[in-house]
């Protein structure tokens, strides 16, 4: 009787330690199965990331190429009109000049009673 209780433990025993053994190995088996199934979601989450920062990228580099252009078109407008601004005060200084020596003549004439 005490060898059928022994029997009957030792197998329960051996049958429970071999069930976690091999469960054991195959829980790990799962678990990497899901680290990797986790891991290529993340890979291709970052990828999506990566396409959408690179289109972006594209886009802002047309976009920062065509204000670029502007702005050169702009600064060339601006020196036509600076030398424009030049060229009028320049007009008006010699204007003002000519008021000037048109009124010192037109004194000069009223001074000898010239009729002008």
């Amino acid at each position: 009787m005490w060898e059928m209780i022994v029997t009957s433990l030792g197998g329960t025993f051996l049958g429970a330690f071999f069930g976690w053994f091999f469960g054991r190995k195959r829980q790990n088996i799962d678990t990497i199965d899901a680290a990797v199934e986790t891991w290529k979601k993340i890979v291709d989450s970052l990828q999506e990331q990566i396409d959408r920062l690179l289109e972006q990228r594209a886009s802002d580099a047309a976009k920062i190429e065509s204000l670029s252009e502007q702005v050169k078109q702009q600064n060339a407008h601006i020196e036509e009109l600076k030398e424009q601004v030049s060229s009028m005060e320049m007009k008006v200084k010699s204007v003002n000049r000519l008021e000037k020596t048109i009124a010192r003549y037109e004194k000069l004439m009223d001074a000898a009673g010239i009729e002008y």
